[in-house]
């Protein structure tokens, strides 16, 4: 259930080994406040003896280098266009750095320190190479494919479905763009495979998506035997493996996909501006809420209360259904009100009853804290407006709109939702 993290720190030198339980998840966060915040923020954790490699993520501080590599959840940034944004808020949080992200994570980390691996993490490693399961990809075109070829009715995607997605755009013999829509770029695509190409062809008619909406992209001119491919990291490290493939073909990565498609395309597409991107990173930078056991039970208890508020509301429902009906044959309705009003009063104490014990329950036997651990703070000041104030400063270092401007555009979410997003 944890997240626990890893971190080292260089000065002078020497190292410092420190480490926490759930700090992986909220990193993305916790980086945006610079050296020196950041410093100060591990400097709370366990410190540790030697170096650790049980954990999902942390990072790697050479302040004599000036060095950041770290690794943590970057789930929300699977859009290139929200990792852009947000590697450009980190180049102006570390100035005269060098940020790097740990593709590889806790493995980079060993690396870059000179530290072997346990054993345990080098048999993991092993396991996940030979391991075919651990392929997320999907194999074939088919297998990716959005639209459900058995619904001849509705033969494209959900035009409201915000999920990412891949975004595949065929130049045909005439010089005209159609799109594919993809749930990710295949196996068999990213190998080049005629089979491939012939079954993209093959699928309906799509719309070009929203940048927002698009998690990796391919630019596709079979006459003139060219593919353009763009996308995250794992994508480019795809293409470099598979590229050998793709014989008599001119394979290249660019790093402004969306722009290129849509230009192809002959329109400007449905691009994201960075107020867009800004809106969804800051409002976690600005949030001083914590990931830890309580946020996740408390978070727990809310999901089980509104389960058994609609259960109750459900059993209600069908309990009075016979009174009513016996009024509408009797023309008693006097005394199915009064049935009907204890019926719902009788409910609603029981189940103010159980919740009650239930709630009791739980905090009896799952502590909402570790007792045998401090609780900490999150990276940066604390009091909202200095909060606000350094983020204004941060926006303005990345020539980036001021949080005024992108503030009007937030979600309004809290809890474990805005954590995770």
């Amino acid at each position: 259930m944890s997240e626990p993290a890893i971190f080292t720190l260089i000065r002078d030198g020497k190292r410092r080994h420190y480490a926490d339980r759930w700090a992986s998840a909220t990193l993305r966060r916790e980086v945006m406040w610079g050296p020196v915040d950041f410093e100060a923020w591990v400097e709370q954790f366990e410190q540790l003896d030697e170096w650790d490699d049980c954990c999902s993520g942390g990072a790697v501080v050479d302040y004599d280098n000036h060095l950041l590599l770290w690794s943590g959840d970057i789930s929300s940034f699977q859009a290139p266009r929200m990792w852009r944004t947000y590697c450009q808020l980190m180049t102006a949080a570390w100035p005269n750095f060098q940020v790097k992200f740990a593709d590889n994570g806790t493995d980079q980390f060993a690396d870059y320190l000179g530290i072997p691996l346990s054993q345990e993490a080098a048999d993991e490693g092993e396991d996940d190479n030979d391991n075919e399961e651990y392929e997320h990809r999907p194999p074939t075109v088919v297998e990716a494919r959005r639209d459900d070829p058995d619904d001849q009715e509705a033969s494209d995607v959900d035009p409201n479905d915000e999920s990412l997605r891949a975004w595949i755009t065929l130049i045909d013999d005439d010089g005209n763009a159609r799109q594919r829509q993809l749930s990710e770029l295949t196996l068999d695509l990213l190998r080049g495979e005629s089979p491939a190409i012939n079954a993209l062809t093959a699928l309906p008619p799509a719309e070009i998506p929203k940048e927002a909406y698009v998690s990796e992209g391919l630019l596709l001119n079979p006459t003139k035997r060219t593919a353009r491919i763009w996308g995250s990291s794992e994508l480019l490290n795809r293409m470099k493996q598979y590229g050998k493939l793709w014989k008599g073909w001119q394979l290249k990565w660019t790093h402004h996909g969306y722009a290129d498609q849509c230009a192809a395309s002959g329109t400007k597409g449905l691009p994201m501006s960075d107020i867009d991107a800004l809106a969804k990173i800051l409002p976690l930078i600005l949030s001083t809420e914590q990931l830890n056991l309580g946020a996740v039970m408390d978070a727990l208890g809310d999901g089980v209360k509104k389960f058994a508020e609609k259960t109750t509301g459900c059993l209600t429902f069908l309990i009075c259904i016979p009174l009513v009906l016996f009024g509408a044959f009797s023309g008693n309705w006097t005394a199915v009100a009064y049935s009907v009003g204890a019926t719902i009063f009788v409910i609603s104490a029981l189940f103010i009853l159980v919740t009650r014990r239930f709630r009791n329950a739980v905090k009896k036997n799952i502590p909402q804290n570790d007792p045998d651990e401090e609780s900490t703070v999150v990276a940066g000041p604390l009091e909202e407006d200095a909060r606000r104030a350094r983020v204004n400063q941060l926006l303005l270092r990345a020539d980036l709109p001021s949080l005024d401007e992108v503030e009007p555009h937030f979600k309004a979410v809290s809890g474990l939702e805005l954590l995770a997003s």
